[in-house]
């Protein structure tokens, strides 16, 4: 009798221990599971940050952008002395006292070498074509808000004759 209690004893001590291990490895496995789910829902919200991120990066160029347009559009109302005195940094057409009482839309450059310069030519895509008599040249020719021109002769000889 003695050996059939020891048998069912070692039987049921076997049966407890590989329970206990079977339970014990689904709960690692449950772990693991978890932690990948874990690891998965972080990749998410990374990804959503970089997206949103990159979304506010772009609405801020957007706003600034505009701001500078805005700003721009103000100042090119106003008269100034020369395109040096414009305190917008942003280039484009301005009204620029030219005489004593006279005044003229210039484009001024406000990028180059610190900006303030007067644009006398401006040639990118060959849209206008410069192969003009004398009369053009004197008068000036092409578009100044944002086309090719030549200023003119004329408006040149009034820049750099009036005192400053």
């Amino acid at each position: 009798m003695k050996p059939n209690l020891f048998g069912c004893f070692w039987l049921i001590l076997i049966i407890l221990g590989t329970t206990t291990t079977s339970s014990g490895t689904d709960h690692g496995f449950g772990y693991e599971l978890l932690m990948s789910k874990l690891e998965a829902l972080e990749d998410r919200v990374a990804n959503q940050e970089q997206k949103t991120q990159t979304k506010i990066d772009s609405i801020s160029a957007g706003l600034e952008s505009l701001l500078k347009f805005v700003t721009s559009q103000q100042s090119a109302q106003q008269v100034y002395d020369s395109c040096d005195k414009v305190p917008v940094k942003v280039s484009g057409l301005f009204n620029i006292r030219i005489g004593p009482q006279e005044t003229a839309q210039l484009y001024c450059d406000q990028e180059y070498d610190g900006g303030g310069w007067v644009v006398i030519q401006r040639r990118f895509d060959g849209s206008v074509n410069f192969y003009r008599d004398w009369a053009e040249y004197k008068r000036g020719f092409g578009s100044l808000d944002g086309g090719e021109f030549w200023l003119g002769l004329d408006r040149i000889h009034q820049l750099t004759y009036s005192a400053p």
